[in-house]
């Protein structure tokens, strides 16, 4: 099975090459904030990454509603192309 890390890598790498900003979440003092913070054109993005076939945990599914409900586009993702899709328009 592919690795987290790099299902994360592989994320990050298209992000920059689209042009977001994005920077790697760790340690932060808010426990189950996602993996991923990515911003560009005024839009801010979260992005937990799992393996395929796995979900957020209890409070990873918490905080991502609470993004939301501050105006921040938060979601789990299982691959690169998931990302594509919710981010391309």
């Amino acid at each position: 099975m592919i690795l987290e890390s790099t299902i994360q890598a592989k994320i990050i790498k298209w992000l920059k090459s689209d042009g977001y900003f994005v920077t790697k979440l760790m340690g932060t003092s808010t426990s189950g904030i996602p993996d991923v913070l990515a911003i560009k054109d005024g839009r801010t993005i979260f992005i937990e990454v799992k393996q395929p076939k796995r979900e957020a945990e209890k409070l990873q599914a918490f905080r991502i509603k609470e993004l939301i409900s501050y105006g921040a586009m938060a979601f789990v993702a299982h691959s690169v192309e998931e990302v594509k899709e919710r981010l391309v328009t």
